[in-house]
């Protein structure tokens, strides 16, 4: 008397878990499972944010570095077509007599070739677009296909100085220095990066 029938477990010796056990585990287990996909979540994005900053930081550097570089060759002019001209300008305007605070025209010969080229650019929906012709006299008008340097732009101006001094000048005859400033957006990520600098013209 007083022993269990043989092969019957005793309540406390019984394997296996409860409903409520079970229901507990599995909530635990939830938790566990829907903090770590958080987690991966925010460094996913975290990580696709910094990188998408870093392209636009790339994307307006490598810009601003090419127009530097034109601007620096601007008024290097070996097959002296721009002394021939009345006035001797290396700096163009867009239309009238002032340069352009929205656009640069300059006369260089960039590629180094022995012939003078007329070079532009501007910002058209959200692009930096610079076109390149060969020129011999007159204005920098031409049909050239322009060619994109940089997307997601929203903010591309000059600003002209003399060779001294820290007063601005409109007056192509003047300008022997050219500040750019470029501004970029990505507006799915909402990252906006802003960057300038100032180059001298090489003579």
């Amino acid at each position: 008397m007083g022993s269990e029938p043989p092969g019957q477990a005793t309540g406390r010796g019984r394997a296996g878990f409860s409903l409520l056990e079970a229901l507990v585990s599995l909530s635990l287990f939830a938790f566990v499972l829907v903090t770590i996909l958080m987690v991966y979540d925010f460094t996913q994005q975290t990580y696709v944010r910094g990188e998408a900053k870093a392209d636009l930081q790339q994307n307006v550097r490598v810009a601003l570095d090419q127009i530097v570089r034109d601007v620096r060759l601007a008024g290097y002019d070996p097959s002296n077509a721009i002394n021939a001209q009345t006035i001797k300008q290396p700096f163009q305007p867009v239309s009238g007599t002032t340069l352009s605070a929205s656009e640069l025209r300059l006369i260089a010969d960039v590629n180094q070739d022995g012939t003078s080229d007329c070079v532009a650019y501007r910002l058209n929906s959200g692009q930096i677009l610079r076109r390149q012709a060969n020129w011999t006299s007159g204005d920098c008008t031409w049909t050239a296909t322009e060619s994109a340097v940089a997307d997601n732009i929203t903010a591309l101006t000059f600003t002209y100085y003399p060779a001294t001094g820290n007063t601005a000048t409109t007056d192509p005859a003047q300008a022997r220095r050219v500040k750019v400033r470029i501004t970029g957006t990505n507006t799915t990520y909402n990252t906006t990066f802003t960057a300038e600098t100032e180059a001298a013209l090489r003579q």
